[in-house]
């Protein structure tokens, strides 16, 4: 699976996420232009959650197994 980016604009009030795209400079220089243009952006790389909580869940799954 590539790596996704999306770019967070925050406005003060509201936040808002563009994306997602594969390209980390196209992400990173979309913030620039955001926080150029408009308010703080920032690019931020997105983690999938499956793998997250799968790797959670073999680590605690283990000490279960172990604590039996």
């Amino acid at each position: 699976m590539a790596d996704l980016w999306i770019v967070l604009l925050d406005t003060g009030r509201e936040r808002y996420a563009y994306g997602p795209t594969e390209d980390e400079d196209t992400a990173r220089d979309f913030a620039a232009f955001l926080t150029a243009e408009l308010d703080p952006a920032v690019a931020i790389k997105l983690r999938s959650p499956t793998r997250e909580l799968t790797a959670w869940w073999r680590r605690h799954g283990e000490r279960k197994c172990e604590a039996s």
